[in-house]
């Protein structure tokens, strides 16, 4: 091969790996890490865990570290089976999420440029459209939410493959897009992946329509469709199955459904995606509505107008574009019309999800397509251009007519400013805010306006023949990659890696350095303080002191990085029992300062913001909390000797009531088979714990009369128990843990988890990559024109 036939092929990719280099050096490159939200808070906790754990030959089945434990496969924003993810066992969670966050980025600017390249459009229109898409307020506000940026790069991939499947004579991009279906679906955010179907849904239909399709054949073409999701669903058994399971153990689809009109965007904020800065921004103070990253639907002011340039010129190539990017944003709008709340009732499973903003995917690609398009015909035959850069070039004197708007009567008025303030932070929010607030909301106006007018200089230059199409076509690409780098690099806050994660602090080596098997857990005042702190509105403390704010907090997803264990966790799917018992808890704590609820749960330290009374032992003490012994706490496991059965709506408030006393009593769902054998005088009840794995415990148990093991560690469908080798059957005891039933003597009680399901899905899974391995074997041996 020729270097000529290559060498131009890699030119685009590396303009497009320039700006994610540029963007993403710091924490590749230098002593510094990505750090804010859920980035810390979850996905460091939870890839940190994983890896550990199969370093040590277990596989990171079951998570016992948070919520009396609770299923790491299954949680459907972890992705254990995403090839990737591999990553993790290489570098340090910090350093390889950034490099994962930095190239997922760059597929997703990669994916749009290829898809642009398909509808025809030239090198540089495509590289401008893959710039503002991967920079959008979609995709790099995102960089917190580590499988969220994962599914969402696939999006333009799918979109592109759906394209050739309709357009194409042959059948073999369905090989292809069913393979980038299952990648998103392990890369695990499931919402992404029904956004990005239902965007891939209604582009086929609309391309069909413009390609005057026969129905027989749109209906082929949709069936290939189904086909190909299908086939991916098959493929990736292996990891929505557990999925589906958990889900219906928890909150979800449980005793508190989520609201699927919650973070809708709101109508004024459309405004946002001319000046983005203009509700403010967590780095300084946001005053818009829900938060800044979920409402964050900026692609680049040049990028609207051209993308507006696009619209009114009437191509029939930007039809389908024009249609995916109405809907992106009235499905964004969710609540705020009657289009999402219909399709919600009409749409099994889209309740499950909440924040329609999210949909604002499908809008930030269209405007990127329409862009691309519009920047095309630019540089067509003089006739078609003219036309198109008076027509941009209107639509760019009528932005820069409305931006002082803006200023006058919009939300960029100090006024409104004041007022939004007010209603975020309260009617006493500090004065010190409104500098920085106007500051920012300023600094955003500056920039749109600055960029609007050199692109208006551009197009009279381009127009009166002072500039070729070839030149202007380069300088509006480094206009756009400047103003999105310029709104890009403030939603990448950096810490200083001063210390690995696994670092414990004093706070925390006080807990390491206790009996193994307790747990910590956080008062409500210190859960408030912490979602003030750590909250998703602001950056919160800068660099390093976020860091070292959520460790000092002993934030609960943080001892998965340690080892220690934590009665609570950020997360939205603990299981439904559970959560229902921790509220008992706290409603037993809001009463009174102590609660045997919490006692059974071996929750020996509790930390707090506020100083606690006896019996609660004072270990430390620093300016933002509290930690204490709690001497009530049980151990995690124990023997008692009498049983109460009660009806299950009706446990906890037993629970609560004086008859109970979890030291001597378990409460049982169902009558239990009597406990057989003989007391055995001399001997005393011990109980001593033995960890051999996540997935495997054992109890070492001394009881001389028939006795019940309570173990205070969530019940789960895959949990089985053995005594001495002979299998048992798991009670579920105490509204939400587990019980056994042992006879006098000394025994050992082994508690293994085997996700339920797990094999079936295993074999549907390796079904399904055979079926797809052997088809594209046979596709690739197959001769070229045959």
């Amino acid at each position: 091969m020729r270097i000529g036939t290559w060498v131009p092929g890699l030119v685009a990719p590396g303009v497009l790996v320039l700006p994610v280099l540029l963007l993403f050096w710091g924490p590749l490159f230098e002593d510094k890490r990505l750090y804010w939200q859920d980035l810390l808070l979850q996905f460091y906790p939870w890839y940190s865990f994983a890896a550990r754990t199969i370093k040590q030959g277990a596989a990171p089945f079951w998570n016992p570290y948070l919520f009396a434990g609770v299923p790491l496969l299954g949680n459907p924003l972890v992705g254990l089976f995403y090839p990737p993810n591999l990553i993790f066992l290489v570098l340090p969670v910090d350093r390889a999420a950034a490099w994962s966050i930095a190239g997922h980025v760059l597929l997703a600017g990669w994916g749009t440029y290829r898809f642009a390249r398909e509808h025809r459009c030239t090198p540089v229109p495509a590289l401008l459209a893959g710039i503002a898409f991967m920079f959008s307020g979609r995709v790099i506000a995102l960089t917190s939410h580590l499988s969220m940026i994962h599914a969402l790069s696939w999006c333009p991939i799918i979109l592109l493959l759906t394209h050739r499947l309709i357009t194409a004579s042959s059948w073999k991009p369905c090989l292809w897009l069913t393979a980038a279906i299952t990648m998103q679906i392990l890369a695990a955010h499931p919402q992404t992946t029904l956004i990005t179907g239902m965007a891939a849904l209604g582009y086929g239909a609309v391309l069909m329509t413009v390609h005057h399709r026969a129905f027989p054949e749109v209906i082929r073409r949709l069936l290939a469709m189904a086909g190909c999701a299908a086939a991916a669903l098959a493929i990736s058994a292996v990891h929505w199955i557990p999925v589906v399971i958990l889900v219906a153990h928890s909150p979800r689809l449980g005793s508190s459904p989520t609201n699927p009109l919650s973070f809708s965007l709101e109508w004024p904020h459309a405004l946002s995606f001319l000046v983005p800065n203009l509700y403010g921004h967590p780095a300084a103070v946001y005053w818009g509505a829900w938060n800044y990253w979920e409402m964050a639907g900026y692609t680049g002011i040049i990028t609207v107008a051209l993308a507006l340039g696009a619209l009114v010129s009437g191509d029939r190539g930007t039809r389908a574009f024009s249609v995916l990017a109405a809907a992106g944003l009235v499905l964004a709008l969710g609540g705020n019309t009657p289009v999402y709340s219909s399709l919600v009732r009409l749409v099994p499973g889209l309740g499950v999800f909440r924040v329609p903003a999210r949909y604002l995917v499908i809008y930030a690609f269209a405007i990127s397509m329409l862009a691309a398009r519009a920047l095309d015909r630019v540089g067509a035959p003089e006739r078609e251009a003219r036309h198109a850069i008076n027509t941009v070039a209107w639509i760019t004197a009528a932005l820069l007519g409305l931006l002082p708007l803006l200023w006058w009567v919009g939300p960029a008025r100090p006024g409104a400013i004041q007022q939004g303030l007010a209603r975020t932070l309260g009617p006493a929010a500090p004065a010190a805010f409104l500098p920085p607030a106007r500051a920012a909301v300023w600094v955003g106006m500056m920039l749109a306006t600055t960029a609007l007018l050199i692109f208006l200089l551009l197009l009279l230059l381009l127009a009166g023949g002072k500039l070729r199409a070839p030149v202007f076509n380069v300088a509006i690409l480094l206009l756009v990659t400047a103003d999105m780098l310029l709104f890009a690099a403030p939603m990448l806050p950096l810490a200083r890696r001063l210390a690995p994660l696994e670092t414990p602090s004093e706070i925390e080596s006080i807990v390491l350095r206790g009996p193994p098997g307790r747990r910590v857990f956080m008062m409500e005042d210190l859960i408030r303080d912490a979602e003030d702190t750590l909250g998703s509105r602001a950056f919160g403390p800068p660099g390093h002191a976020y860091v070292a704010g959520a460790k000092a907090r002993l934030a609960p997803n943080l001892a998965m990085i340690l080892g220690y264990s934590s009665a609570l966790g950020y997360d939205q799917l603990p299981l439904d029992s559970y959560a229902r018992y921790i509220s008992r808890v706290l409603d037993e704590l809001r009463e009174t300062h102590t609660s045997k609820l919490l006692d059974f749960l071996a929750a020996g330290y509790v930390v707090s913001a506020k100083p606690l009374p006896a019996p609660y032992r004072l270990l430390y003490r620093s300016p933002t909390v509290n930690l204490y012994d709690n001497p009530r706490a049980l151990p995690r496991a124990s023997l008692v000797t009498r049983a109460v059965v009660a009806d299950r709506g009706f446990m906890l408030a037993y629970m609560r009531s004086p008859a109970f006393d979890p030291r001597t009593t378990v409460v049982l769902e169902e009558i239990p088979p009597e406990p057989a054998g003989v007391r055995i005088p001399g001997i005393s009840q011990q109980v001593s714990e033995r960890v051999l794995s996540t997935n495997l415990i054992v109890f070492r148990v001394r009881t001389p009369g028939p006795a019940w093991l309570v173990v205070s560690d969530a019940y789960y469908p895959g949990w089985r128990a053995q005594i001495d080798g002979k299998p048992v059957r798991i009670l579920r005891a105490n509204y939400a843990f587990r019980a056994v039933i042992v006879e006098p003597g000394d025994h050992e009680v082994a508690f293994t988890y085997w996700p339920a399901g797990l094999w079936v899905a295993a074999l549907v899974s390796g079904l399904g990559l055979a079926v797809w391995g052997g088809l594209a074997w046979r596709l690739s041996a197959t001769p070229r024109g045959v």
